[in-house]
Formats: structure tokens, C-alpha cells, sequence
């Protein structure tokens, strides 16, 4: 059962430095910080220190500053949906699990909690460790759906009466029965903790040239048919219905709305049973999805229609959402329902923004300036092995990991249809390469030293997964998710919650730089660099395979003082790499590397330093233009100046 240490001196001075709020002894609902906040702080910095975290007086003060809001949403004087953006690494899961045993030691039965995870193995792993701190497990609860997969803990049942309760996302954002989670005792939940990104709505798009493509599959399917011309009918009616809006809005500011040709549902119910099941004719099935609905017409990038719902109940009220990517993910702050936690004073007490407190000195960062998408990772895997350049790339790389280190590989999931298993392959690639892909090393796991896997390679979907790769001092990215502009412009109207809202190219492009710096800093944390010492990430090097170097500035936003280098291509040509991207870092890396004491350089003088007086006069202008991005220098003239000075 649960035990409280005296606070010795070392505690009583974390305590006093934590962002305390005023009223300290008040009691609301119930329950006050002085009860509460602190003895779950004292916990989780107890807790932390014994698993031989260092921590720094901000990150304290970050962390009382948590539970405090976790406290403070309980006792109802924080209503509303907040982002803390807690950098990955600092001890959000801790947090959870000192403040929840905390509420059960107190006794404070009248206060009941969910907790939100994207899978529900962490959920797993979140009741053990609840357990360890001494909650009775029947005051748990833990819900995920039949048949979804077997996991180490059972789905457990009578969750009204448990005061903490355990749900994946897929649940939180389901329309129907909010009350499998929410209720405790015949009343909503004092509050929701929501581990990562939350997305409210839920989005759907048909891409014309997709919808083209899947009638112009069932025109040939379907001759000799019986009731497919009638079905053929509706769909060329609907195609040209979408496109007509689609060249209206092309040629007006004005969003267009627009409603398909009519259908009663018994025809509809008929021209589904008609549809064969074929990935061909996915968009027709989902073009039936929305029949009934008003649909956006979007004439960025591929063109198209789009719906949205809400995929969050309204009546989920009071969410403390712990989003490490959220100051820089765009698709998240366009959702106005969510308010940023930075503004509140417990937070601003702690002297720097969230964002801040983790200082990525010891990180470094190679990009190689090539296409990364899906559809270049499927056209290099599906080569023979000694033509698939991107996975030769990795595996110089990882080659050159010295024995005791281990590496994580992150690469695509394989999808009906596509020949190639990139999992598969790129095992077998590092195998024939010489490389013992089955080794360990000696590593510190859940608080004891044990044999960890030293080759490592996972899928994307696991970017925001399970902790078990922090022993992984190399990460690399064969590649990067990209989502298409249709669906970042559905799923935009859907955050912002009004199907007429302005949806520019520039938005587009901005949303989706913005998802790919997103899943590669969830992915990058996954290695050592989550771990944290006295405000220090752990050493680690990562290789990024995307084109845009424009992704360096925006992570170095949540990544402070990460060092970021070219990953020259040994097997890929130099003609894939992007010439203005690669002449932009190289402008970059020069900038960079002069005196403290120079505040001005002529762009003569920069091309013949840099190595760049072969580069053509277009490359090097605009490369200059994006400088601004990246480093404390702007064009002037024919020179470039610093904006600022630079402290020594």
C-alpha cells in the first residue's frame, strides 16, 4: 500500500519553487492543493529521482505546475479543454500515476478521472503501474473493445464504480456511448486526461481524380450487369456535380457547398448491395457515406469534396490534453475548443515556455534533402536489393553504429496491395549487410539494467507508441507519413468546426509541413533524447529522409539547440536531392559556423566561403530568400546581416 516519506529538505525546497497557485489550503469540491497537488508532487519527484532522473528547478516547477491543473480541473475551477505542451521525456505518464494514486490514498472517492492512450497497451502498462503505487485494482477500470486484440490486461466491467478508468482514443472519439467511460456513479467524470494530439473531429474526402479513376473501373466491371447502368447513372451525376462546384469555386473566393444529386435510402441501400468489394471502388463507397450530407468542395492540390463531424462529445467538458507537439502542430491549435495551458498563471510561473524546458544540445540531426513519401519508399523497396538505395542508405548508417549502441529504423506499413514489406526487407537488407540484427546490449528498462534488442525496426503508427526504444541512440527515418492535401483541408474545416471556412494553398502547405514535423518529432522521441537529465536530453544522432529543409527551423522549435548536419547520400543521385534545399543548409551551415563578432558577410564573399560558386545564380537566391528561417540573418543589399547578436 502506499507509503509517505517526511519531506527532507531537498523536497520542502522542490515544493517551495513549484508554481504554486494561490489558496492553497482552499478547499473546492472537496479537495485543495495543499492536500492534493502537493503530496502528488512529492510522489512523483520521489519517484522520478529514485529512477535516476536529474531534475532542474524549472523542470520541478513544470511538473507541480501539472498536477496542480490536474487538481484544479478536479475541484471545477478549470473548466474547458487545456494543452499542456510538456515535452516528451519529462514525465507525463509519472504525473498521471501520482496524482491518481494520490486521489485514492486521500480517500477523495468523490472525484473520478479518465485517461485517454492511443493504444491500449500503454493503457496495460498504465494499471500496473497504478497498482505498484498501491491502487486497489477494482478501482480501475479498463475498457477497449472485443475482439480489437489480445492484450496483457483484461477489459474489465461495473467501470461506473471505479474511480479511474483507462480508455483508448478510438473510444473517446466514437459518437456513441460516452457513458461506458464518463459515468462514475451516475455522473460525469470530474475530468479527462488525454495522453497526445487530441483531433476532434473526424474527417472524409473523395478526390476526383480518385472517384474518376474507381468509375472508370466499374464502367468496365460492370458490363452486362444487371442495374449497374442505373448505378453508373448516379455516380457519373454525382462526379459531375462535384466537379461543376469545383470549378465554380475555382473561379470565386467564395466557398462552395454543395448537396449530392438526390437518392432515397432504399436505392441506395441497393446500389450498395450492387458495389462489389474492391479497393478499386473505395471512393464510390465513400461517395455513398456522404449522399446525404452537405459537402465542401476543395480546389487545392487534388481537388475535391470533403465532410466533417465531431468526433469529441461536446459534453466531454473538461480535458487536460498533454501534447508535446502541440506548440508546433497546427492542425491541433486551429481547434478553438482548446485553450493553451501556457497562459495560465501556474504555468507562466515557471519562467520559460513549455516548449523550452528541454535543452537538445547534445542532439544531432541529418537530413538528406530527397523525396521520403510513400509513394518514392514503394518504388525504391519494390527494386532488387541491390537497386533499393534508400534502404543501402540505412544501412550505412547503421553500419557505422559503434557495437554497444543500438538503433531504431522507422519505415512504412505495408498496404493491400503494395508488393513491397518494407519491414521485412529492411531487415533482410541489414542482415546481408553483415549486421547481427538479432544482438542486444545491456540497457536500463523500467528501472533495472536488461538485455535490449541493438537493431530495432518498426512501422510508422508507432511514432507515438510505447516507450521501449529509449536505449536506441540512433534514429532513422526511411522515409516520412505524409498526409494529402485533401484530406489536411477536410480535416482543417473539421478542427475549426465550419464547413464554409477559408481554406487557402497556403493553409494546405502550411498544415502539412506542419503533421510532417509532428510525426518525426514523435518519432525521433522515441530514442534516447526523450530521456532527461538536469534539463538535458540524452545524446542521440537522427537521419531524416524528407525533401523540405524549411522542417528544420519548426523543430527546432520544441527541439532547442538540436545541431542539425546534411546526410550526404552514398547510393542515391545527387540529382534526386533537392538543389535549392541543399544550397540553402549548406548557406545555413556557413552562417553558422562564423565568429560571434561578425554581424555581416556580401553574398560574394558567402558562395566563395561556402563552396557555392558553381551553384547556378537562381539556386543561391533563393536560398538566401529562406535563410531568415533558419539562422539570425537576413538579406540586405548584397550582403547578409545578423538580426540579432549572439551572446558569448
Amino acid at each position: 500500500m502506499f507509503k509517505t516519506a517526511a519531506l527532507n529538505r531537498h523536497h520542502r525546497r522542490a515544493a517551495k519553487i513549484g508554481a504554486r497557485p494561490p489558496g492553497m489550503t482552499d478547499q473546492h469540491n472537496g479537495v485543495s492543493h495543499a492536500a492534493l497537488t502537493v503530496a502528488s508532487f512529492d510522489l512523483l519527484q520521489r519517484g522520478l529521482e529514485a529512477n535516476g532522473n536529474s531534475l532542474s528547478d524549472e523542470h520541478r516547477t513544470a511538473l507541480f505546475a501539472l498536477v496542480g491543473i490536474f487538481t484544479k480541473s478536479a475541484q471545477g475551477k478549470l473548466p474547458g479543454r487545456w494543452a499542456f505542451g510538456l515535452p516528451t521525456g519529462m514525465g507525463k505518464t509519472s504525473a498521471i500515476v501520482a496524482w491518481c494514486s494520490t486521489l485514492v490514498r486521500l480517500g477523495l472517492d468523490h472525484i473520478s478521472v479518465a485517461v485517454a492512450a492511443s493504444k491500449v497497451e500503454a493503457l496495460c502498462e498504465l494499471k500496473r503501474e497504478l497498482v505498484r503505487h498501491g491502487v486497489p485494482e477494482e478501482r480501475i477500470g479498463l475498457l477497449y473493445a472485443a475482439g480489437s486484440g489480445k492484450y496483457s490486461e483484461p477489459s474489465t466491467e461495473d467501470n461506473a464504480e471505479r474511480p479511474i478508468m483507462l480508455v483508448a482514443h478510438a473510444r473517446v472519439r466514437q459518437a456513441k456511448g460516452l457513458e461506458r467511460f464518463n459515468t462514475y456513479r451516475g455522473k460525469p467524470r470530474s475530468l479527462l486526461i488525454y495522453d497526445e494530439s487530441l483531433i476532434a473531429s473526424d474527417a472524409k474526402g473523395i478526390a476526383v481524380r480518385e472517384l474518376r479513376r474507381a468509375v472508370g473501373w466499374l464502367r468496365g466491371d460492370a458490363i452486362g450487369r444487371v442495374g449497374h447502368d442505373t448505378l453508373l447513372a448516379y455516380v457519373d451525376s454525382a462526379l459531375g456535380a462535384i466537379e461543376a462546384a469545383l470549378t465554380a469555386a475555382k473561379e470565386s473566393d467564395t466557398p462552395k457547398v454543395l448537396a449530392l444529386p438526390g437518392l432515397d435510402d432504399a436505392t441506395l441501400a441497393i446500389f450498395r448491395a450492387l458495389l462489389p468489394r474492391h479497393p478499386a471502388t473505395l471512393p464510390i463507397s465513400t461517395l455513398f457515406d456522404l449522399a446525404h450530407e452537405d459537402l465542401r468542395v476543395i480546389p487545392t492540390g487534388e481537388g475535391g469534396a470533403v465532410w466533417y463531424e465531431l468526433a469529441v462529445s461536446p459534453a466531454l467538458r473538461n480535458i487536460i490534453v498533454l501534447d508535446a507537439s502541440y506548440p508546433i502542430r497546427q492542425l491541433v491549435r486551429a481547434d478553438r475548443t482548446i485553450k493553451d495551458a501556457a497562459d495560465l498563471p501556474e504555468v507562466k510561473r515557471i519562467g520559460v515556455l513549455l516548449s523550452q524546458l528541454k535543452d537538445y544540445g547534445d542532439v544531432t540531426l541529418h537530413q538528406m534533402l530527397v523525396a521520403g513519401g510513400r509513394t518514392s519508399m514503394q518504388r525504391d523497396y519494390e527494386r532488387d536489393p541491390w537497386d533499393r538505395k534508400v534502404s543501402r542508405e540505412v544501412v550505412e548508417v547503421v553500419k557505422a553504429v559503434p557495437s554497444s549502441e543500438a538503433a531504431l529504423v522507422f519505415v512504412f506499413k505495408t498496404r493491400p496491395g503494395e508488393r513491397a514489406d518494407y519491414h521485412a526487407l529492411t531487415l533482410a537488407d541489414l542482415e546481408r549487410a553483415g549486421i547481427d540484427t538479432a544482438a542486444t546490449v545491456p540497457a536500463i528498462h523500467n528501472g533495472t539494467t536488461t538485455a535490449r534488442p541493438r537493431i530495432n525496426v518498426v512501422t510508422w503508427g508507432m511514432e507515438t507508441s510505447l516507450n521501449d526504444y529509449a536505449h536506441c541512440q540512433h534514429v532513422v527515418l526511411a522515409g516520412v507519413l505524409h498526409r494529402s492535401p485533401l484530406d489536411l483541408a477536410g480535416a482543417y474545416i473539421g478542427q475549426v468546426n465550419d464547413l464554409r471556412s477559408t481554406v487557402t494553398t497556403a493553409t494546405v502547405a502550411d498544415l502539412a509541413r506542419s503533421e510532417v514535423c509532428h510525426v518525426i518529432y514523435q518519432a525521433l522521441s522515441r530514442g534516447s533524447c526523450r530521456v532527461m537529465n538536469n534539463g538535458k536530453a540524452r545524446s542521440m544522432t537522427g537521419y531524416i529522409l524528407h525533401r523540405d529543409a524549411a522542417i528544420q527551423p519548426v523543430l527546432s522549435q520544441v527541439m532547442p539547440g538540436v545541431s542539425w548536419r546534411p546526410w550526404c547520400p552514398k547510393h542515391i543521385e545527387g540529382k534526386a536531392v533537392g538543389a535549392i534545399a541543399s544550397t540553402t543548409l549548406k548557406v545555413v551551415d556557413h552562417l553558422r559556423s562564423l565568429p560571434a563578432g561578425v554581424d555581416r558577410i556580401s553574398t560574394r564573399q558567402l558562395k566563395d566561403d561556402a563552396g557555392l560558386r558553381a551553384t547556378p545564380a537562381r539556386s543561391f537566391s533563393a536560398a538566401l530568400a529562406s535563410v531568415a528561417s533558419h539562422t539570425p540573418w537576413r538579406p540586405q543589399g548584397r550582403s547578409l546581416v545578423r538580426t540579432f547578436a549572439v551572446q558569448t
